[in-house]
């Protein structure tokens, strides 16, 4: 697993990102001026706290019988009034000094990674102060993040809290990634709600000829354009500005001084444009009972485990994991769209205009009854 570069102590938090691990609940222990060190577990994000598992424990006492030179008050659960709700894109602080009191010798903060956290090179996420009582934390994922808080008192006492600290999500957010994302490149395409078009242009005889409106892509959701295909059209009106603060892109959207619905983050494809990175699409305003078909196309048709992850409303909505077959995701042959996998379909619960965005996720199904739902040239929905 990659270190962090410069993080903790004082300076900007520009650079400071985490590099990634494999294993889909690696933990990252977050140190001081001059890196991290970091280590991979096989544990889950439960271990981290979970859902109404968030507490901690101190030590026995100090050194030699000395009177404990701490106290721990750690947090109830992830609507303590002392967490933050995270931001996406903003650095927010976390403190533990409301939850420790006394005389501490040493503070140090460990991440839990889930999710595509867990599984590609760059996660993307930003931290610093790791070895203090202040830790500063970028999210990127909209979904509740882990930590462990862990001090030692002067008395040689110690403590440690276990925190699941809230993030704020807007909308509904799909992730992409694999465990290959530095070398091989795959893509996900968010088709419309409104039909059941293949994913490819009818008579289109390659991925590159048949890219069209039917779907949020690479070429025609992203901040910058390519291949001359115009911006996707789903019927969403634009969003404020300050929405594409939270991503993906945020610098990209920034730029094009626009912030559409859908978008989509950088190609993750191994060139120029990104690598190591999961690949996300963001809708700000779905409507309800709206159901989106998520699909991951690979490209290179070269080796790789691809996991998709839904997020609705600052909660992780479902997830699919990889595909047996084809094995490792590669066609034998290909003549035109290579190994296609529908991974999710995911449809829209909104109580009222602008309201809160949850989520359910389905297994899309063959017409054959074939489920994962994975085909090999076959462009149809």
């Amino acid at each position: 697993m990659g270190g962090l570069a410069g993080v903790g102590g004082s300076g900007s938090l520009a650079g400071a990102r985490a590099g990634g691990a494999a294993g889909v609940a690696g933990s990252i222990s977050v140190g001081g001026l001059g890196g991290v060190g970091g280590s991979v577990g096989g544990g889950t994000s439960a271990g981290a706290g979970g859902v109404g598992g968030v507490s901690g424990s101190a030590g026995m006492g100090g050194v030699g019988g000395a009177p404990p030179s701490i106290k721990l008050r750690c947090p109830t659960g992830p609507n303590d009034p002392r967490l933050p709700v995270l931001q996406l894109g903003t650095p927010t602080a976390l403190d533990g000094t409301k939850f420790v009191s006394g005389k501490v010798k040493s503070w140090h903060w460990t991440l839990v990674h889930d999710d595509c956290d867990a599984i590609v090179a760059d996660p993307e996420f930003v931290l610093q102060g790791g070895e203090t009582s202040k830790l500063m934390f970028q999210a990127v994922r909209p979904s509740p993040h882990h930590f462990t808080l862990t001090v030692v008192g002067i008395s040689g006492d110690s403590g440690t809290c276990k925190l699941e600290v809230p993030t704020d999500g807007r909308g509904m957010r799909i992730e992409a990634c694999w465990d290959t994302s530095q070398d091989t490149d795959l893509d996900m395409y968010l088709h419309n709600p409104f039909d059941t078009a293949p994913w490819f242009a009818p008579f289109s005889t390659s991925v590159q000829s048949g890219l069209d409106g039917t779907t949020c892509n690479v070429v025609n959701c992203t901040a910058n354009l390519r291949l001359g295909r115009p911006r996707v059209d789903f019927g969403y009106a634009d969003s404020p500005a300050s929405f594409c603060q939270a991503g993906p892109a945020a610098a990209e959207f920034a730029d094009l001084g626009q912030c559409p619905n859908p978008r989509d983050g950088e190609d993750n494809n191994a060139q120029n444009l990104a690598t190591g990175t999961a690949e996300r699409i963001q809708i700000d305003a779905p409507l309800d009972a709206q159901t989106f078909r998520v699909m991951v196309q690979n490209f290179a048709n070269m080796p790789a485990a691809p996991h998709v992850f839904v997020y609705c409303g600052g909660q992780k909505a479902g997830e699919a994991a990889p595909p047996k077959l084809p094995l490792n995701f590669v066609a034998p042959q290909v003549t035109s769209f290579g190994t296609m996998w529908r991974a999710v379909d995911v449809t829209a619960h909104v109580a009222k205009p602008g309201g809160a965005t949850r989520c359910t996720v389905t297994v899309p199904v063959s017409p054959a009854g074939q489920s994962p739902y994975v085909t090999i040239d076959d462009p149809s929905y």
